[in-house]
């Protein structure tokens, strides 16, 4: 009996001690939670703007003959995701209230909407990849599809600066309410394990109690409600060891191979970054290949756009690759700022290995049939535009030229100012 009123009083104790633990972290942690949901807020807004000008595109009627013509089941199950995703928002936007509670809730709904913010961003993505690749079809032009490219281009970049945002807010919540949540869980650990000594001491009390019965009385009952007590407290040990067993097993989502570890026995998870993490994977199929470009040609590389790669270990063979991820921000690499690109293989190929490596390039422009120069011929003059010396019957004349993409090689595109055939000046020797 003097036990089990120890373990009240460490429960008691324990449960004061969480109510004002809560109590402080309300107070404390309330202008991160204000931050939160006014940054919440915002960006629900700023993706609900996105997605509806989205919308406008995918309305477009010239648009939707074409897709309606080339890619009817693909166009219609974009529209729905379109649909569920302004639906879902719209939702949020309905539901969120002005001010989270406390702490807990502010990274529950932060959480939420960062994950419905990151489906909608791949549905947009699936949405510039379709329209991108759409074949033209009467007056759906090349210009009519440049321009919703852009628009959905815009709109995809609105999107990820909100999802960074989102991230950001995120991280810092979960960093400012740590260590109250490390104080809270001892807390609420005392009080279960407190509650299972009143549990434990309150069964042998009954059963010293139903023991001195049986001995007054010699009352069955008693005795069969103390042999339950003791299997209810096997059950619930038995059930505790299966959940600290689960605990222990890490089970992979997909098959695949183990490509990194980030973690050693006994350090603490808990001081992985947002973007690290502690297991590294390949899926079995398909392979990928990663680059980085650096942030002056950056904006020239587009998702879908054509690629190719030649690997070291099977030389002279292209391989074909399509861009299929852009990574939102900058990574240092050699201390110079450039941007991750994903590629992905139209086709498996079964000799491709982890790890191999090579040369790839993206294919952002191409022209042909084209007045095309040496870029060394092409001078500036002092106002500032373009020209090149010409030799016409034994004169060397200086002609203003207009130039356009530079390709492969140092030559450059000239759209107007030189003929074919004409003899162009790239030195002249004293």
């Amino acid at each position: 009996k003097a036990a089990l009123e120890s373990a009240y009083a460490t429960f008691n104790g324990a449960k004061e001690k969480l109510e004002k633990l809560n109590m402080e972290a309300k107070i404390s942690l309330s202008g991160y939670v204000s931050t939160a949901s006014s940054e919440t807020s915002e960006q629900l807004t700023e993706i609900r703007s996105a997605l509806r000008k989205i919308e406008d595109v995918l309305e477009d009627s010239a648009l939707n003959r074409a897709a309606t013509y080339n890619e009817p089941t693909d166009f219609e199950m974009l529209t729905r995701k379109k649909a569920n995703a302004i639906h879902q928002i719209e939702q949020m936007i309905k539901l969120l209230p002005s001010n989270f509670k406390d702490y807990k809730e502010a990274i529950s709904k932060l959480r939420e909407v960062r994950d419905t913010t990151a489906e909608a961003s791949q549905t947009i993505s699936k949405m510039y990849s379709f329209v991108a690749n759409m074949k033209l079809y009467h007056n759906y032009d090349f210009s009519d599809r440049e321009t919703h490219k852009t628009t959905l281009t815009t709109q995809s970049n609105t999107v990820q600066d909100a999802l960074s945002s989102l991230d950001s807010t995120l991280k810092t919540m979960r960093d400012a309410s740590a260590d109250y949540d490390t104080q809270i869980a001892s807390a609420q650990s005392t009080i279960e394990t407190s509650q299972a000594d009143i549990q434990t001491y309150e069964a042998s009390l009954r059963k010293q109690e139903a023991e001195l019965a049986k001995k007054r009385a010699g009352a069955r009952p008693t005795e069969i409600q103390a042999q339950q007590a003791r299997v209810n407290q096997a059950y619930a040990e038995l059930n505790r060891a299966k959940a600290k067993l689960e605990d222990t097993i890490i089970r992979a989502p997909i098959a695949g191979a183990i490509t990194k570890v980030n973690l050693k026995e006994g350090e603490f998870t808990g001081g992985l970054d947002l973007n690290e993490f502690a297991l590294s994977m390949l899926g079995a199929s398909p392979y990928r290949v990663e680059m980085f470009v650096a942030e002056i040609d950056i904006p020239k590389v587009k998702l879908s756009q054509s690629g190719s790669i030649d690997l070291d270990a099977f030389p002279n063979e292209e391989f074909v690759m399509k861009v299929s991820e852009i990574d939102p921000t900058a990574t240092d690499k050699d201390g110079v700022s450039k941007y991750r690109v994903k590629l992905d293989f139209p086709e498996q190929d079964m000799r491709l290995k982890i790890g191999m490596t090579g040369d790839a390039e993206i294919y952002t422009d191409f022209r042909k049939d084209v007045v095309h120069i040496p870029g060394r011929a092409v001078f500036t003059d002092e106002k500032g535009d373009e020209i090149v010396k010409i030799l016409k019957d034994n004169k060397v004349i200086e002609r203003k030229i207009k130039t356009g993409m530079e390709g492969e090689g140092g030559d450059v595109e000239v759209i107007e100012g030189i003929n074919e055939g004409e003899t162009i000046i790239l030195l002249i020797k004293d």
